[in-house]
């Protein structure tokens, strides 16, 4: 408990960010761009071949989303799925983007082709607020 007390006092901004009540700003985000590497990346599981991958805290725990670009055809600002290896993530968090991600028969499947985007998200979240990384930093 003195740990924490400790990290809140010397990280404040950060404590706060993984409270389960703090809503995420803009400067609490940490993205990177990412772009698929031509057809010899068969694994890719988006239907677009680039975008962002972002990182926030959200009811306390680290949230992974990959970002489309926005295109002149569509009406949507921004089109953004859930990066994550659970189930219930890929499944009900991504109800309302589901063109983004190219469903390889069953989500047994999409699983292992999310897990290497779940795993750069994680180091992603592992940076400070606000920084944005180019393409294979990470």
């Amino acid at each position: 408990m003195l740990a924490l007390a400790l990290a809140a006092s010397v990280f404040p901004a950060l404590a706060n960010e993984k409270s389960f009540f703090h809503i995420p700003g803009a400067d609490d985000f940490r993205t990177q761009r990412i772009t698929r590497a031509g057809a010899a990346e068969k694994d890719w599981p988006f239907t677009v071949p680039e975008g962002t991958l972002l990182c926030a805290y959200v009811m306390g725990r680290p949230v992974v989303y990959f970002v489309a670009d926005h295109d002149d055809t569509s009406d949507d600002a921004s089109r953004a799925v859930i990066v994550s290896v659970d189930p219930m993530d890929l499944s009900f968090g991504n109800m309302g983007a589901q063109e983004l991600v190219e469903r390889p028969g069953d989500l047994a499947r999409l699983i292992p082709r999310m897990a290497p985007f779940a795993q750069a998200g994680e180091r992603l979240c592992d940076q400070p607020p606000g920084a944005a990384l180019d393409s294979g930093e990470l």
